[in-house]
C-alpha cells in the first residue's frame, strides 16, 4: 500500500490506494469512489469550487474514467470519455486501429464458447482469448487446442463482462 503528498511546482498533489482522509489526515484531499460516479464528479465539482483544479488525470481504468468525466464536465484539460473507452474496451481498441487503416492483428468479438470456437477454427490455432475489458494481460491466453479453447473461455469468462470477450 503507499500513498504520497507534498507539492510540486506549487501544485497540491495526493496519490493514495488507502482512503485519503486516513492516508493524510488534509482537509484538502479528496475521497471518491470509482463505482457512484455522478456523486464523484458532483464531489469534484464542488472541491473545484473551493480548490480551483488545472487538470485531473486517471492513472488506472477506474480513475481514468472518473477523470474524463469530471474534466470534461469541469471543462478542464484531460482525456474525453470516448477515448477513455475506446482504451479501456479492446474490442473498441481493435475497432478504432483498424478503421483508420492501422495493422491490427485479425480478431473475431465473441459472446459464447461456440462463437470462440467458431472463431478459433476460421483463423486456426494457436489463437489468443482475451476479455474485453481489463489490464495487466488478466485473462489473456493462448490456446493451441479446442480443448485447451473451452477450459480458456471459461477462466475468461469469469473475468470478463459475462462471456464477452474476443479471439
Amino acid at each position: 500500500r503507499h500513498t504520497r503528498y507534498g507539492t510540486v511546482t506549487g501544485v497540491h498533489v495526493c496519490s493514495s490506494d488507502l482512503s485519503p482522509a486516513i492516508a493524510t489526515g488534509e482537509e484538502r484531499v479528496l475521497e471518491v469512489s470509482f463505482t457512484a460516479l455522478e456523486e464523484s464528479v458532483a464531489r469534484i465539482a464542488a472541491y473545484h469550487q473551493r480548490w480551483p483544479l488545472i487538470g485531473i488525470l486517471g492513472t488506472d481504468e477506474p480513475s481514468a474514467r472518473l477523470a474524463a468525466l469530471a474534466a470534461t464536465g469541469l471543462g478542464l484539460p484531460g482525456n474525453s470519455p470516448d477515448a477513455v473507452k475506446r482504451a479501456s474496451d479492446k474490442l473498441l481498441t481493435r475497432e478504432a486501429f483498424a478503421g483508420a487503416g492501422l495493422p491490427t492483428p485479425r480478431f473475431v468479438p465473441v459472446s459464447t464458447l461456440s462463437e470462440a470456437m467458431a472463431g478459433a477454427v476460421q483463423m486456426g490455432f494457436p489463437c489468443v482469448l482475451k476479455p474485453r475489458l481489463g489490464t495487466a494481460s488478466l485473462g489473456v491466453v493462448r490456446v493451441d487446442t479446442p480443448a485447451e479453447l473451452e477450459r480458456a473461455y471459461a477462466h475468461v469468462a469469469t473475468l470478463a463482462e459475462i462471456g464477452r470477450a474476443h479471439v
